[in-house]
């Protein structure tokens, strides 16, 4: 959890180095498609703390079962919250790169 929170930060500080630079960018398009890259990232950063507090309440939530209280319906809740967070980032960044694809070939 902690180092998934880290990495989140470490994207930030490099979303922040892309969106200094978009006004740099001369060709509209090529700033639109890296604007959303930009987006698709920042998505993935809300999502990827989400996924971190999901996981937190998850080991909760284990714990708690483990030591005898706990429904497993709350586990699974968790868990299928966790899955949709993975799906979403995995689009996310999908989107984001194909998006840097189209800024690459755009300004080559």
């Amino acid at each position: 959890s902690a180092e998934v929170k880290e990495r989140a930060a470490e994207l930030s500080v490099q979303l922040e180095k892309m969106v200094s630079g978009l006004a740099t960018i001369k060709s509209e398009e090529a700033r639109q498609a890296a604007l959303e890259s930009i987006t698709s990232r920042m998505a993935i950063i809300s999502r990827l703390i989400s996924y971190s507090d999901y996981l937190s309440q998850l080991l909760a939530a284990l714990q708690s079962k483990f030591e005898g209280g706990g429904k497993n319906q709350e586990v699974k809740i968790l868990i299928d919250q966790i899955n949709a967070e993975v799906v979403a980032i995995n689009n996310f960044n999908r989107q984001a790169t194909a998006s840097m694809e189209r800024f690459d070939g755009l300004v080559k």
